[in-house]
């Protein structure tokens, strides 16, 4: 019974999980809620705990959490409603390497279009379309501060949104 309900949300999802032909729209829409200017999502993952699949090795699904898990990567919008989602990766592998070999890594640049950007943590890589927190070396000033904090109290909300899973 399990596996016509997962190949059902498998074969809707990129019709339901979709970014809006309108990015302006996205974008000034996340500028209301946060001030955070050019900004059409933000991106994080989250643990879907899982049984070692037979014949796997288990230390390569056993999260930082000590249990064996898939990392389940998503981007959402300002309302929390997911705009990408895909899964299957062992949460051993980092978010980053997760991220490079997804799909819509590849699609993001173009999706973008040298204008906007989504919103990741420190485990994610920056990149022109893709805005991370600035390195803290001990030599952030005020200012480099004060733009973390704003980006992570941004980002928050992928963090509500798989928490309301």
């Amino acid at each position: 019974m399990m596996y016509p309900v997962i190949d059902f949300l498998l074969d809707i999802a990129p019709r339901i999980m979709t970014f809006p032909d309108d990015m302006e729209k996205l974008a000034n829409e996340f500028k209301q809620v946060s001030g955070f200017p050019d900004n059409i999502g933000c991106i994080d993952g989250s643990y879907i705990p899982v049984r070692c699949p037979a014949g796997k090795v288990r230390s390569v699904y056993v999260n930082r959490h000590h249990y064996p898990s898939l990392t389940l990567p998503g981007i959402c919008d300002n309302r929390k409603r997911f705009l990408d989602a895909s899964t299957g990766a062992p949460s051993k592998i980092h978010d980053s390497r997760i991220f490079r070999l997804s799909t819509i890594s590849k699609k993001l640049p173009q999706l973008c279009a040298g204008k906007y950007h989504i919103l990741g943590d420190a485990a994610y890589p920056s990149r022109e379309f893709l805005m991370t927190p600035l390195r803290d070396y001990g030599s952030l000033d005020a200012s480099d501060k004060a733009f973390n904090a704003k980006l992570s109290s941004t980002r928050v909300v992928i963090e509500k949104a798989f928490g309301e899973l």
